[in-house]
């Protein structure tokens, strides 16, 4: 066979001779096929081999270029999503704080229309209330100017069948009774026009013959009021009606100086010394250290050498078991004048009187710690002392008084003045009647409805300490009553711990 004498396209080698009729894998030459080998040409590979390597890893570098822009395009894209999420997140907060705030502005403004609609309701009652007190003062009003100028003749024809001598009584001069209007409208003004003319009748009955009028008392040096003798009572009973503003009477040989505005008197001749005067309503049994006032409700300071500021001393800090001495100090008694709390009590008192006897009144002078609340908002207010506002005790929802003041601190309210912590506790008359005794068994569920009116007025219990069953330190025997007309809050105490200054104060002058 003659050999073929031409070269291979891709390396040119001779030599080749068409023997198989094979084709080059690399450079495709038909039967370029080395005649030996029968295999590729070597030349052709070496050549082939690196240009595909170059053009795979051109394709690979272009693949990774292109990863990499989208991966920066994604982080651009994520940091861009998480920044939108923060602003949401935030303006989601936004909004729940808006619809919380609005959520109690509207319940505020429901509680507030709840208020108005229950005032607009009390209003339209009290409006009809003083239309029908208004109809029935102009009828009263006409009756009482009659009465008046009756009894005012009535008693000059008394006057002058009475025989005082005629330097007895100064005549005085008439002045024009001056009358705050403390309520507004047409009512308002009948009602103090009613108010001048009761004060003119001064409760005098006719019918036997007999004067009630008003008593009228002077205060003596320890501070509680003496009665007036009955001719004297009489005559200045007169003198107000009358409108009279000073006058000067004799009586038991002691000139007085009166002055019927002021309330007030002097001894003429004497040491100058003015003490107080007051005017006590028939029928009315005051407590016997008022002093005139000039609202419904006053507290008044007692000095330390006042009758009640000796009697809360005595009680509160003397060397029985159970007092405050000597680690606490008296700073200050209030006496409590509640005109409105003393004739509910009163009324009670009587009532009680009534039903058990004089002996059954059981009145006591208890003690009552009231905690978060200022004693004085009790002391003043018109309807005192509140079951509703009561915690459940060990006898149930009721009113606690203790019998020995030790007891009753634990549950003081207490203030700061000045550095200085100050304790106050209320010191109670109380109406037990008859009690209940339950020794120190307890009973939670006791209240008026299971403790029968015509049976007890109150339960008397323990000894038991503070908020502790039985007996032990600061133990004391408790009264507890469920009607708060059944309490007068008679003393606002405060009180103070004692210093080592007071120590030694009190020892220098126990030694001295």
């Amino acid at each position: 066979m003659a050999s073929d004498s031409r070269a291979c396209r891709r390396c040119k080698g001779s030599g080749l001779s068409r023997h198989g009729g094979s084709m080059c894998s690399y450079c495709n030459g038909w039967g370029h096929v080395h005649a030996r080998s029968r295999s590729p040409h070597e030349k052709c590979v070496q050549l082939r081999t690196p240009h595909q390597e170059a053009h795979t890893l051109k394709l690979e570098v272009a693949s990774l270029r292109k990863q990499v822009s989208n991966q920066g395009q994604l982080q651009q894209e994520t940091e861009s999503l998480k920044a939108e999420r923060c602003e949401l997140q935030s303006k989601l907060e936004g909004t729940r704080h808006e619809a919380h705030n609005l959520k109690l502005e509207v319940a505020r403004l429901q509680s507030l229309e709840a208020d108005l609609r229950s005032q607009l309701v009390d209003r339209d009652a009290r409006l009809q209330s003083l239309g029908a007190i208004e109809a029935g003062l102009r009828s009263e009003v006409v009756d009482q100017d009659a009465r008046l100028q009756s009894l005012v003749h009535r008693f000059r024809c008394l006057h002058s069948e009475h025989t005082l001598s005629p330097a007895s009584v100064t005549a005085p001069q008439p002045l024009t009774v001056e009358v705050d209007t403390p309520f507004h409208g047409l009512a308002g003004s009948f009602l103090s026009r009613l108010g001048v003319r009761e004060r003119k009748i001064h409760q005098v009955q006719l019918g036997s013959g007999d004067i009630a009028a008003a008593m009228w008392q002077w205060e003596s040096p320890d501070g509680s009021f003496l009665n007036f003798e009955p001719h004297i009572s009489a005559i200045l009973e007169c003198y107000a009606a009358q409108g009279i503003r000073r006058a000067r009477l004799t009586s038991a040989g002691t000139t007085l100086d009166i002055d019927l505005k002021t309330l007030e008197q002097r001894v003429v001749g004497g040491s100058g010394r003015v003490r107080k005067i007051r005017r006590v309503e028939p029928g009315t049994l005051p407590e016997p250290t008022w002093t005139p006032q000039q609202g419904p409700a006053e507290l008044v300071d007692a000095s330390p050498d006042h009758i009640d500021y000796c009697k809360v001393s005595h009680i509160m800090f003397s060397t029985e078991p159970g007092s405050l001495s000597p680690r606490f100090r008296l700073e200050k008694v209030e006496r409590v004048q509640n005109e409105f709390l003393w004739g509910s009590y009163q009324a009670q008192r009587r009532n009680t009187n009534r039903m058990r006897g004089p002996a059954g009144l059981g009145e006591r002078l208890l003690f009552h710690g009231t905690r978060r609340t200022n004693p004085r908002r009790i002391a003043l207010s018109s309807p005192g002392f509140m079951i509703e506002y009561s915690a459940d005790g060990l006898y149930g929802k009721g009113l606690y008084f203790a019998e020995r003041p030790c007891y009753s601190d634990k549950y003081s309210h207490y203030t700061s003045e000045k550095g200085t912590k100050l304790y106050h506790m209320l010191v109670c008359s109380v109406i037990c009647g008859r009690s209940k005794h339950m020794g120190c068994d307890i009973d939670r569920s006791m209240n008026r409805c299971r403790l029968p009116p015509e049976e007890y007025d109150s339960v008397c219990a323990g000894p038991h300490c503070p908020r502790v069953q039985g007996n032990g330190p600061d133990a004391s025997v408790m009264f507890v009553v469920y009607q708060p007309q059944q309490v007068y809050p008679e003393y606002v105490v405060t009180y103070r711990e004692c210093t080592p200054t007071d120590s030694v104060a009190n020892s220098s002058s126990g030694s001295g």
